[in-house]
């Protein structure tokens, strides 16, 4: 899987990522391409991002922007 992911790096340039959900090999969301709404949602508490497709899991996961540390920042910008 590791030379699948060297050789769409190569061939397209873009970052590829796996979705933890399927494994599929995706490309990860580009902000000057794709639309932010159409791969992520905000959890009801808005502490959280929700992948909601293959890229926007895949991203989560490459990036790790669920980890703790930034979840307890979200929860305190709530509290000021």
């Amino acid at each position: 899987m590791l030379v699948l992911l060297l050789v769409q790096y190569l061939q397209t340039g873009a970052h590829p990522g796996v979705d933890p959900r399927t494994g599929q090999i995706v490309v990860l969301f580009n902000p000057r391409l794709d639309n932010w709404q159409d791969h992520f949602r905000w959890s009801h508490d808005c502490t959280r991002i929700i992948g909601h497709t293959a890229v926007g899991r895949a991203t989560l996961k490459a990036l790790r922007l669920n980890r703790p540390t930034l979840i307890q920042g979200t929860e305190d910008l709530g509290t000021v």
